[in-house]
């Protein structure tokens, strides 16, 4: 039957929207629960986060993107079988949720995405590891009877948004307005859209940082808790993050995060201070010395890297570095308050031990007495 009627053929797009809507609502639970689960198990810190918040937005693009490409597909069935096109669509977003399901399972028990080649012969093998996987069929049964319910659920709640809905024409706009601007959004594996992603690594060579050689890095749990820290690419946003963790005398939370940024950019300088500042904070103060050396050949003129320097040298009672640093300090021209105020009390510190020889360095008393 034609739905000729303009009311009639509005009422059935609403009611495709309303579909469409309950599968984000789900997909948005589903995230709720992986979140949950890898929160109480330990992985990350918090379950609401700005992590969380960038799962819903790559979801918002996934749902976008399945009600542009299947729109057509309900149309046209309902154009020659009325309530089946309905049908047909309510079966795909099961499947596709019961797909989802079964790949965030997989993540929440492996802490790693799902990426097995389907144009591999080792394919049906990977689906036999994925099954065999300890507690996978728990976690993926009972998330299938969970979101059968829920999604029925929800679909009935959006009754109450039809005076939104109504105003949300042409449908395909909209999806493919939300589909576009989410594209934007960078993702990691831990927040992107878990069939999307595989999808994509069967489309396109995706940079994950369990490839490379960074599994061998980090383990998997690890590799987590970093993607749930920041998205990947503002490295000095994760320093300011392993700044705070430091300042916090969350020690361990910051070393990771280091790590990983120094993985990626070896000469991020910043993070190598706070490197041998963790170091010498945990008493490894030839380590940190080590590190605060290696920073001076990346940049002899950097007042941090002396600062720290002196720090780890004062708290070693290694002071007398302090007369050779001072001589690179002099060549590059590095004069702040704070270092003046360090070079001071070491050098006072060589002078009044009473295990060494006298020692004096005209240089330095000439620079202290110039600044006072």
């Amino acid at each position: 039957m034609q739905l000729t009627n303009e009311k009639n053929k509005e009422t059935t797009l609403r009611e495709y929207t309303r579909l469409i809507i309950a599968f984000l609502f789900c997909l948005v639970v589903l995230s709720v629960f992986q979140y949950a689960m890898l929160y109480f198990k330990g992985v990350i810190d918090s379950i609401f986060n700005v992590s969380f918040v960038l799962s819903v937005v790559h979801h918002l693009g996934y749902s976008s993107f399945i009600g542009i490409l299947l729109v057509s597909f309900f149309r046209l069935i309902e154009y020659f079988k009325p309530k089946k096109g309905f049908k047909f669509i309510y079966g795909c977003l099961l499947v596709l949720l019961s797909v989802e399901s079964a790949l965030m399972s997989y993540f929440i028990l492996e802490y790693t995405p799902y990426e097995a080649s389907i144009f591999n012969n080792n394919f049906v093998d990977s689906v036999f590891l994925v099954h065999n996987t300890p507690g996978f069929l728990f976690y993926w049964v009972i998330g299938l009877i969970a979101l059968l319910f829920l999604f029925v659920y929800f679909y009935k709640l959006t009754v109450k948004f039809y005076h939104h809905i109504s105003n949300m024409f042409p449908l395909t706009i909209v999806f493919l307005t939300v589909f576009i601007a989410t594209l934007f959004t960078e993702g990691r594996p831990i927040n992107e859209n878990k069939t999307q992603y595989l999808v994509s690594t069967f489309v396109i060579e995706k940079n994950v940082d369990i490839k490379n050689g960074k599994k061998s890095q980090f383990t998997n749990e690890e590799i987590v808790w970093i993607n749930s820290q920041f998205n990947g690419h503002d490295f000095d946003n994760a320093y300011k993050k392993a700044r705070q963790f430091a300042f916090d005398k969350n020690y361990e939370k910051a070393q990771l995060l280091i790590r990983y940024i120094l993985s990626e950019i070896p000469n991020h300088i910043d993070a190598k201070i706070l490197e041998g500042r963790l170091y010498a904070w945990n008493g490894n103060y030839e380590k940190a010395i080590q590190v605060f050396e290696e920073c001076l050949v990346l940049n002899t003129s950097y007042d941090d890297t002396y600062k720290a320097l002196l720090d780890v040298c004062y708290w070693s009672d290694e002071n007398e570095k302090v007369l050779y640093l001072f001589d690179e300090i002099e060549i590059n021209t590095i004069n702040s308050p704070e270092l003046v105020e360090k070079i001071a009390r070491a050098y006072h510190r060589v002078k009044e031990n009473p295990e060494n020889p006298k020692i004096s360095n005209l240089k330095i008393e000439v620079f202290l007495a110039s600044v006072e």
